[in-house]
């Protein structure tokens, strides 16, 4: 094995660029400068932190924080895959392999690097921002089936939810589904909906019919029908919201709820079919999980293509 290690061999300047791209500082492992390669695995995890400054402690909006993520994590990488080539000029005249220069090291490396950044990635998902895909119809016509919307978990967002703000909530039926919904009452509030619409503390809201509109639904037996209903603009906080009603006022939805002080009051935009506060109540507000702020990605259930006008519009 001593033998082995003592061999001499080039290294090749593409060949430490391309372990470099796979993973910061196996380029330099790759060289034989064992310092400098762990010093750049350490780096490459550099743009998760700056993001979770942004992001997390400095309370800033996506676009920063992914900005100083994207720059951060490009600069490492840049700098890892030149620097590693620029190694391999020391060992032009050959180079005395180490007892770490074995592919399968090499591999390993590139392995735990990926795991540790997935592992990360799934941390942030289950602490500061998710993304959730909408399965049902219920926030139609300004949420669409198979869009997937960012979900902001930071916790001063969530104290920050009031009417009119679009959350994620946990189905009180099972306690484990994620529902996007609306708020539309908080604590104290009395809630009434009749054929007129909404009403919030015995006031009705604001509220036009800007006549109709329609959309594919699938029925009980897995088939596509076509489902109407009247499009109507309401206030609601400091949002000016489209829902969906009945088109015949009499069968919109009834009733009238008083919102406990730690609970509120969640509706689906579909007035006509979402499964909501109507349905269930007032739900606690430690349920909410998180703030709809945008479309991330979106695909057509019917089609399977993707809807790429819709990829990054606000939701209000």
């Amino acid at each position: 094995m001593e033998h082995c290690f003592a061999m001499e061999k080039k290294r090749s300047a593409i060949s430490a660029v391309l372990l470099s791209i796979a993973a910061p500082g196996l380029g330099h492992i790759y060289c034989g400068s064992l310092a400098w390669g762990v010093l750049f695995l350490l780096l490459s995890f550099l743009h998760w932190a700056v993001f979770l400054v942004l992001w997390a402690g400095a309370h800033s909006s996506l676009e920063p924080a992914l900005t100083g993520w994207m720059v951060t994590s490009g600069l490492v990488w840049l700098g890892a895959a030149v620097h590693s080539a620029a190694l391999t000029r020391r060992t032009a005249d050959g180079f005395t392999l180490k007892a770490y220069n074995l592919w399968y090291l090499y591999v390993l490396v590139m392995v735990s690097s990926w795991s540790a950044h997935y592992g990360m990635l799934k941390l942030l998902g289950a602490n500061w921002l998710t993304a959730v895909e909408l399965k049902s119809d219920g926030m139609i016509p300004g949420l669409l089936v198979g869009d997937t919307v960012r979900v902001d978990l930071r916790s001063e967002t969530i104290k920050n939810v009031k009417r009119g703000t679009v959350v994620v909530v946990l189905d009180p039926y099972d306690g484990e589904t994620w529902r996007v919904l609306r708020v539309v009452g908080v604590g104290g509030d009395e809630v009434r909906l009749d054929e007129h619409g909404l009403a919030i503390n015995e006031k009705p809201l604001l509220r036009t019919t800007e006549g109709t509109g329609e959309y594919m639904r699938q029925d009980e037996n897995g088939g596509w029908v076509e489902q109407r209903f009247a499009r109507c603009v309401e206030k609601i906080g400091d949002r000016t919201v489209t829902v969906a009603e009945q088109l015949d006022p009499a069968r919109r939805r009834h009733g009238s709820w008083q919102v406990p002080s730690d609970k509120i009051f969640v509706l689906g935009d579909n007035r006509i079919r979402a499964i909501d506060s109507s349905m269930f109540g007032p739900v606690d507000a430690t349920s909410v999980k998180g703030v709809v702020f945008k479309i991330w990605f979106s695909k057509d259930p019917r089609t399977s293509k993707r809807r790429v006008h819709r990829q990054g519009m606000a939701v209000y």
